[in-house]
């Protein structure tokens, strides 16, 4: 399969939004948290392409449009990664690995990147130990049914 990332335009936003909300939903449902992906819309990602320290990214995988991947950058060389995402339809194919590994070839004078997500989701914690990432030890309680564990990785 091939994926490809190309910066975000606000001709795809429809699109990933619709995406970002159907791929989130079924944390929500477990979650019920009010920072849930699945509640952000177009707004946001319109944002997001307007901010002068995000870089997002839409993902094709075999020329349609998989996803998206946005970081923010805290300060020169550390980033977050704020958000990757992969239509329900296009999961489970390596999509979400192959993307975040392309972005974070095309971050700009990287020293560090960070990541949170819920602990309990053992495909996240595959995915980034995968990708090179460390568990930090962190966590960050939302709510008593959401616990996100924070992950890092350095480049040097």
């Amino acid at each position: 399969m091939s994926v490809i990332l190309t910066p975000a335009i606000k001709q795809h936003l429809p699109l990933l939004s619709d995406m970002q909300k159907r791929a989130f939903f079924p944390l929500y449902q477990a979650f019920k948290d009010k920072s849930n992906p699945y509640l952000k819309g177009e707004k946001q990602l319109f944002l997001w392409l307007n901010g002068k320290d995000m870089l997002t990214y839409t993902v094709f995988a075999d020329g349609a449009i998989a996803g998206a991947v946005a970081f923010n950058r805290l300060k020169k060389g550390v980033y977050h990664l704020v958000r990757v995402f992969v239509a329900p339809e296009f999961q489970r194919r390596g999509i979400a690995f192959a993307a975040v590994s392309e972005a974070l070839h095309e971050l700009p004078e990287l020293e560090c990147v960070t990541v949170d997500f819920p602990v309990s989701l053992q495909a996240n914690l595959n995915l980034y130990s995968k990708l090179g990432f460390s568990d930090t030890g962190r966590r960050v309680v939302i709510n008593p049914a959401l616990t996100l564990a924070v992950f890092i990785k350095y480049f040097h």
